[in-house]
């Protein structure tokens, strides 16, 4: 297994996110220009095979980090894979100097991240045709 995290979008990465969030999810837009400057984390198969992909950037409070398109290949559910997403990540944001960490959760993702310490807040929003709760962790 490999674990890339750069400012990039690979391609496996790519085709990761238009497969979950276009196709599985039927979302029409996936893609934004804040995937020009965001953090890309890509964790593949040995052989370059993707598995699971997020994004992460600065937010607009101090020491805040937003997380977002995190998505495990279907494939690869059940196996803990989207706990090893947010651990990388969250070690990240810890190495850059973040405090708080916000994300955007699908509705049905939200007990996944209750599990993890986040805390959800506000109302539920739309994002195209899904429902999402804003959440957030303090560390």
């Amino acid at each position: 297994m490999k674990i890339i995290f750069e400012k990039h979008l690979y391609d496996e990465g790519r085709a990761i996110r238009e497969e979950i969030f276009l196709v599985e999810q039927k979302f029409s837009t996936e893609f934004d220009d804040t995937d020009d400057t965001c953090w890309h984390l890509l964790i593949t198969e040995d052989d370059g095979k993707g598995i699971a992909v997020a994004r992460m950037f600065e937010g607009t409070q101090e020491n805040e980090f937003i997380l977002g398109r995190i998505a495990v290949r279907q494939s690869y559910r059940k196996q803990h894979y989207g706990n090893l997403v947010m651990e990388v990540l969250e070690s990240k944001v810890k190495e850059m100097g973040g405090k708080l960490i916000s994300l955007d959760a699908q509705c049905q993702a939200q007990i996944f991240y209750e599990k993890l310490g986040y805390t959800a807040f506000g109302d539920i929003h739309y994002d195209e045709h899904c429902p999402h709760i804003s959440m957030e962790k303090k560390i």
